[in-house]
């Protein structure tokens, strides 16, 4: 049965339009040419669902020639027992109806941010919002409207209430309240005006939204404050000295992203806080400010500060000035004890760029490890070919991690590195050579690929034979990363070498390629006398997926050989093609376990009805 209102509220309901109407000032209204800047807002009933829920719709529009800015504070709304109703914003104008993406829509979701919306001549907005809910006894538990901010104050409906006691003293007292409010701009007052009042009056508001228990709420705050700008600016420095270590840090934070330079001596003073979570805001702030004034207190805070934090944030900071006199103080920390100090130096340096290359080549020969390490990672991210020479030679270091680094680097800095590793490919130093091959494969540039064949096949070392051994299998996994220009020489050698090492591991470089002009040689060789040359390219097929492999895979599994069998059985498995079910399914009987629980996962694999049925039949022991 439908539940009915109590008559004094639906006669208040009625007529809610008409009063809230009466709140717009005639001149509003009235037809006349529009002012440079009038906006009107207004709040009235939008509908009652059929579950008991009442719907408000607030709106505002700009009336007149200018552009106007409206800000919404967070704050929330209404708390109604069984979660928050929907709602939504909808912006409609000359050009069409959007909804701004920083608000939320459906049940469950409270209020997400501070708005600040610019509306533009003819443009309005309406939020529908769920006031209230009826409960079984006909009462409305709570109503109202989100507060808004706009010149002159805060504007809007706050929250009014109606109880079967109060049923329209509350409600007619919030709208006598209203009406004291000046809900329309003051006609004739330029745009530019218009946005200054409007932002300043809105700051104090989101200031005190900086204390809010919420940290949503708080970072909210700093966003519409950053929006603000420069009328927010003079505010945010007094709340720098705030006796509240949590509005310090937050207006730290709001200033950082004004990055107005008027804020670069109170930020400067402020890196001298007591606490260590206001000083790495503080840090970060300074670094969006891009003047040179700040690089001092910043290489201070880098050096001396006792939190690691803080020291972090000032490298960051440091390498957002892009100033070549960062590049000592950066250098000295890329042996630090904390590795994200060290790693944020590295990324300074990157972003400092050439001007840091000639410093980072002469800490590749520090005594410190780490210092070498993280320089030859910082040349990496430069790129500079003018560090190729010196990076070559590290790669003979004593640590491994410096290796690498130095490897990883010329593979970053591409082909201006090519020849020169070509060459170092006949280094006297095993790690040289080794790591030659490491970035070369990691550049991919086809000049490389004779050469590494060549080292694939070598046997010129003095190292002992896994040394060699592992120098071999790189210089295939570095052929594999080439891709096409590398398929032909290596079909080549897989068909002609007789030494099994060299076969073997053109095999597993054409097995990381899947090219199709693989698959032809790699299904002859599953004919050929040299059982090792079948089996690994009876393994190959376990990744070069090719439909054509089929049926010679499935006539090994009739192979003396036991591993040329497991590895067929595993290669039609992951082929999935139902022509293997049968003979898979033959290839039960009398299987050892080992053999046969690689024919059940092949099976169970195709998974076709019939390969299923199969593998179900197995029981293990």
């Amino acid at each position: 049965m439908k539940k009915r209102l109590p008559a004094s509220l639906a006669a208040v309901i009625a007529a809610f339009p008409a009063m809230v109407y009466l709140l717009l000032p005639p001149r509003v209204m009235a037809q006349a040419p529009a002012p440079a800047a009038a906006f009107a807002i207004r709040l009235e009933l939008d509908a009652v669902s059929p579950a008991g829920s009442l719907w408000l719709k607030l709106s505002g529009e700009n009336l007149g020639r200018e552009p106007v800015t409206v800000i919404r504070p967070r704050r929330h709304m209404l708390d109604i027992t069984g979660g928050w109703g929907g709602w939504t914003l909808v912006v409609t104008g000359p050009g069409g109806e959007y909804h701004p993406p920083f608000f939320a829509e459906g049940p469950f979701q409270p209020p997400m941010a501070n708005d600040v919306i610019e509306l533009l001549p003819g443009e309005s907005f309406s939020v529908r919002v769920n006031v209230g809910r009826w409960i079984a006894g006909g009462e409305i538990d709570r109503e109202g409207s989100r507060p808004l901010a706009m010149t002159g104050g805060s504007y809007g409906l706050q929250a009014a209430y109606a109880t079967p006691a109060f049923p329209v003293m509350h409600l007619e007292s919030e709208l006598e309240a209203a009406k004291k409010r000046p809900l329309t701009l003051i006609a004739g007052l330029r745009s530019n005006t218009v946005t200054a009042r409007v932002r300043e009056d809105a700051v104090e508001p989101q200031i005190t939204a900086l204390r809010e228990e919420d940290g949503l709420a708080r970072q909210d705050a700093v966003q519409a404050l950053a929006r603000i700008g420069s009328a927010a600016v003079r505010p945010l420095i007094t709340a720098l000295g705030d006796g509240s270590p949590t509005v310090r840090l937050h207006a730290a934070q709001a200033l950082g992203l004004i990055a107005d330079t008027r804020t670069v001596p109170p930020l400067i003073a402020a890196l001298k806080d007591p606490r260590p979570e206001v000083r790495t805001q503080v840090a970060a702030a300074l670094g969006r400010m891009k003047d040179g004034r700040v690089f001092q207190p910043l290489s201070g805070s880098l050096r001396g500060d006792g939190d690691g934090a803080v020291r972090l944030q000032a490298a960051r900071a440091l390498g957002e000035l892009r100033d070549a006199r960062a590049v000592q103080p950066l250098i000295a920390v890329l042996g630090d004890d904390d590795p994200d100090i060290r790693s944020a130096a590295v990324q300074a340096l990157g972003g400092i760029g050439r001007p840091a290359s000639d410093a980072l080549q002469a800490a590749l020969g520090d005594k410190d490890a780490r210092r070498r390490q993280y320089a030859a990672q910082a040349l990496g991210e430069i790129r500079d070919p003018r560090a190729i020479a010196p990076l070559i030679a590290i790669m003979k270091d004593q640590e491994p991690y410096v290796r690498f680094h130095a490897y990883q680097a010329l593979g970053r800095i591409g082909e201006p590195a090519v020849d020169p590793l070509i060459t170092a490919l006949r280094d006297g130093h095993a790690w040289v050579r080794l790591n030659a091959v490491h970035a070369l494969g990691e550049i991919q540039n086809a000049r490389a690929v004779g050469p590494l064949i060549a080292a694939l096949q070598d046997k010129t070392g003095k190292e002992d034979l896994n040394s060699l051994l592992f120098f071999r299998l790189q210089a295939a996994e570095s052929l594999g990363k080439m891709g096409a220009p590398a398929v032909a020489p290596l079909v080549a050698l897989f068909q002609e070498s007789r030494d099994r090492y060299v076969y073997f591991f053109a095999a597993n470089a054409l097995r990381q390629i899947k090219d199709p002009r693989s698959v032809e040689p790699l299904i002859a060789a599953l004919a050929s006398q040299d059982d090792n040359r079948r089996y690994v390219a009876a393994q190959s097929f376990s990744d070069i997926l090719d439909p054509r492999a089929v049926e010679p895979l499935i006539a090994v599994l009739k192979n003396d050989n036991r591993g040329m069998r497991m590895a067929a059985a595993e290669a039609l498995g992951r082929m999935r093609d139902a022509r293997a079910v049968g003979p898979l399914s033959k290839a039960l009987q009398g299987a050892d376990p080992n053999y046969r629980e690689i024919i059940v996962r092949a099976l169970r694999s195709i998974g076709t009805e019939s390969a299923l049925e199969a593998a179900g039949k197995i029981r293990e022991p």
